[in-house]
């Protein structure tokens, strides 16, 4: 059922932009806002244990709409909301729509380009891939704790320290298969020249190695004269996707 979802998924993003205003990522803030001052009012708990009070409603609430029913309504019951959190999920803009507002504002810069990968993969891949690894609650704690982890660097929050720690492990994995998916559609010795020296290194930031990577993977600095790179980046990424898609139809046809 994974192949169908992801289809399923992009195509609602291709084809209904109207649907986007329903991801509101602003209401799982306000939720965590909430639902601290009822169990920590005093912010004196562990820092990690708010984490986890915080993603523990959140995770019962999914799993238990994602609980399998039996017969043909069951599964399309199912298949419905899985294909519900995963589209929450990702975004919040599509990407064509963020790809026209850097357009707009500075145009084929080479920052723009690196904005551009960084939002693909936070808003997409990362997100279908952790549905593709352990499913769409996997994507679904990926988004909560991004957004979480965003909302909290620019809060006074005891905790936004932990909550970026929890990003950065939740993030190690599928920025690495990003970085993967660039070089595969791009130049991939250029790329993973950048991506093996500090791949497996604990300290290595992830952001930074997604973007070197990505830099290096589209050959940002040997574009021809008038450099495109916002449009480079935004075929890349799409490429990226598209190549996500394929693996998963593969693993798919040989699983049967």
């Amino acid at each position: 059922m994974t192949l169908i979802v992801i289809v399923a998924v992009l195509l609602l993003e291709t084809f209904t932009p109207q649907l986007t205003h329903l991801r509101n990522h602003g209401r799982v803030e306000q939720f965590a806002v909430k639902w601290r001052n009822i169990f920590d009012p005093q912010q004196t708990l562990n820092p990690w244990l708010v984490v986890v009070l915080t993603l523990l409603p959140i995770v019962f609430v999914a799993a238990v709409l994602l609980q399998s029913q039996p017969g043909v309504f069951g599964f399309l019951f199912q298949f419905a909301v899985t294909v519900a959190i995963v589209f929450w999920s990702l975004g919040p803009k599509r990407l064509s729509d963020y790809y026209f507002d850097l357009h707009q504002d500075t145009g084929e810069s080479q920052d723009n380009s690196l904005k551009l990968v960084a939002f693909a993969h936070y808003g997409f891949l990362a997100v279908l891939i952790w549905f593709v690894l352990l499913g769409p609650l996997a994507a679904l704690l990926y988004r909560v704790i991004a957004v979480l982890a965003a909302r909290a660097s620019t809060a006074d929050d005891s905790s936004h320290r932990h909550w970026e720690t929890a990003l950065h492990w939740a993030d190690w994995v599928p920025v690495r298969v990003s970085c993967f998916l660039l070089m595969l559609t791009g130049n991939f010795a250029s790329g993973f020249n950048v991506f093996n020296e500090r791949a497996l290194s604990p300290d290595t930031d992830n952001r930074q190695l997604l973007l070197d990577t990505a830099q290096g993977a589209m050959n940002l600095n040997h574009l021809s004269e008038p450099p495109a790179y916002l449009s480079e980046a935004r075929h890349s990424c799409e490429r990226s996707i598209i190549l996500l898609t394929v693996l998963v139809a593969l693993m798919s046809i040989f699983s049967w």
